[in-house]
């Protein structure tokens, strides 16, 4: 294994658990304004890592007519979502506290402005050196650019990055562009779905990121 120098991330489900609460924006709009009935775990196994745009797409190739509406609306119950400390991955702080001489950045599928703006809610913007979303990537997950630019915003060879995901969307990504990989089940993610897709690790605790880091470096 590689010596690793940085650290990349996903948002949501490794940073800060907003994903399901997404999801659940995502059904009760679907369900109750656009009469496409859907459960919050069906959205979760359909669309778990995947943005409004994504799913819009999906829809569309049903054969639907309402995308276009579906984002204007998902956005706007979005921009409304409250963020505060109950959101914050147990054991984040600790990770980020062991690792603050790493070089790190947020991967994302979401935009890069909200993200941020949901950091700061929970004084979280400082301790990432970039925030990067699919509005700077120009790029979404499973397409490994997003983590091969990553890497080279941090100034770290992809081969000696780790990257912490818990979708399998963007662990196939990260296993895409080359760098090490852990497999985060810590907020619902299911583990035979990641162990498809054969990770460097899988861990529950954010604090076993540490360890492994550690024992690497």
């Amino acid at each position: 294994m590689q010596k690793i120098e940085g650290v990349l991330f996903d948002c949501d489900g490794v940073i800060l658990d907003t994903d399901n609460s997404y999801r659940l924006l995502v059904s009760n709009l679907l369900t109750n304004t656009f009469n496409y009935p859907i459960s919050l775990d069906q959205t979760i196994e359909r669309w778990k890592g995947k943005n409004a745009d994504q799913i819009a797409r999906e829809l569309t190739f049903e054969g639907h007519d309402f995308a276009d509406d579906f984002i204007r609306e998902i956005h706007i119950l979005s921009n409304d979502y409250k963020i505060d400390e109950s959101i914050v991955v147990p054991s984040l702080r600790t990770l980020l506290a062991s690792i603050k001489d790493y070089p790190k950045a947020i991967c994302s599928n979401g935009r890069s402005t909200r993200i941020t703006s949901n950091l700061k809610d929970v004084n979280l913007h400082n301790e990432f050196d970039f925030v990067l979303g699919r509005d700077i990537l120009g790029v979404m997950k499973p397409n490994p650019q997003v983590y091969l630019k990553g890497a080279e915003k941090i100034g770290v060879e992809i081969e000696n990055c780790i990257v912490v995901e818990d979708s399998p969307v963007g662990l196939q990504a990260a296993k895409d562009s080359g760098a090490m990989t852990i497999g985060f089940i810590g907020t619902g993610a299911l583990k035979e779905e990641l162990e498809i897709l054969n990770p460097d690790f899988i861990v529950e605790d954010l604090e076993e990121v540490v360890k492994i880091i550690k024992e690497n470096s």
